[in-house]
């Protein structure tokens, strides 16, 4: 092979690859008509959705589901929920198929997601229609490449790190 032929051969490749790049670029953008400057939108008064159906927020267009209310925490009905807020926590699962939610009195609530459907369901070992309520202490964290683990320590146990396999249905002590 000449050193011309190898140059072309190297000349188309890098063309090759530089076309390659902008058509991804230009490519469709996930959320097309996002609102994307920096004013100051007044919130558009609604009220709250039903829980598990599907919605477009009215001032942005973003799809959103509504996850609980008031009976999700039912330890303790009628009280707060929130998220680990700190954020050392991980509450979503690498694939963003679970998620948790906290609730007052310590209890974590473990769900599934599909966000094709954008529907929340039960994990196994939950009751239809609930969460799972995790046997760790408030402040777990999914792991950032398993998305059927999830750290934590034990309630009654000393401070050291447990995990979680949702996959394996079991609780052990972490490496």
């Amino acid at each position: 092979m000449s050193n011309l032929s190898k140059v072309r051969t190297l000349s188309c490749l890098f063309v090759t690859l530089l076309l390659a790049t902008a058509v991804w670029a230009q490519s469709r953008q996930p959320y097309p008509a996002a609102k994307t400057d920096r004013r100051i939108r007044p919130e558009t008064p609604m009220a709250p959705p039903l829980v598990n159906a599907p919605f477009r927020d009215p001032d942005f267009g973003s799809p959103m589901v509504r996850a609980t209310d008031e009976t999700t925490n039912f330890k303790i009905p009628g009280s707060y929920l929130r998220n680990e807020a700190s954020g050392q926590g991980n509450i979503w699962s690498s694939d963003t198929s679970k998620f948790y939610v906290i609730g007052q009195g310590g209890y974590e609530f473990a769900f599934h997601f599909n966000p094709s459907t954008m529907k929340i369901s039960s994990l196994p070992g939950a009751s239809p229609g609930k969460g799972l309520v995790l046997p760790l202490r408030t402040g777990s964290s999914f792991s950032f490449t398993d998305p059927d683990l999830i750290y934590g320590t034990r309630p009654n146990a000393p401070t050291y790190d447990h995990q979680l396999s949702f996959l394996h249905r079991c609780i052990y002590p972490r490496n």
